[in-house]
């Protein structure tokens, strides 16, 4: 029998005042970096949906995941 790849999707968004590299589907147990890049004037001040405050999060997809990057001025 053939084998099937279980997918899922990582939705990524950011709050005003940055920008994050984009989601999409992969395959399960694939591992993702996603970095927050704040705007001029803005921080990046951590994940919605994450515990990691650092602007590059690395995640081993097992499920559908929705993250956002927060961003405040500073």
């Amino acid at each position: 029998p053939e084998t099937v790849v279980v997918q899922y999707t990582l939705t990524v968004t950011a709050s005003e005042g940055g920008s994050v590299t984009d989601g999409g589907t992969f395959d399960d147990g694939t591992e993702v970096t996603i970095t927050a890049t704040p705007d001029e004037g803005y921080e990046f001040v951590g994940w919605e949906g994450n515990d990691s405050s650092n602007s590059d999060l690395t995640i081993i997809l097992n499920s559908n995941q929705t993250i956002k990057a927060n961003f405040i001025i500073f």
